[in-house]
């Protein structure tokens, strides 16, 4: 049995995937933003968005898992 691949099979998309840097859910892939979190230590929260079509290393368009 064959694995789907989802997104982009380039190692920069892999690594951002692994990173938590690109997220995939059932509406499509999106963007992570790192925005400085309100307790003032310096941390940072991650929040998603914009949705992406393409690859933002590679321009490959993305490929999302097939439902059903």
């Amino acid at each position: 049995m064959t694995k789907n691949v989802t997104g982009c099979s380039c190692k920069a998309f892999a690594d951002a995937r692994n990173y938590r840097f690109v997220r995939e859910d059932a509406q499509g892939f999106w963007l992570a933003d790192l925005e400085q979190g309100s307790s003032g230590m310096g941390g940072y929260q991650r929040t998603y968005g914009p949705a992406i079509a393409f690859c933002p290393f590679c321009g490959t368009k993305l490929v999302t898992a097939p439902r059903g």
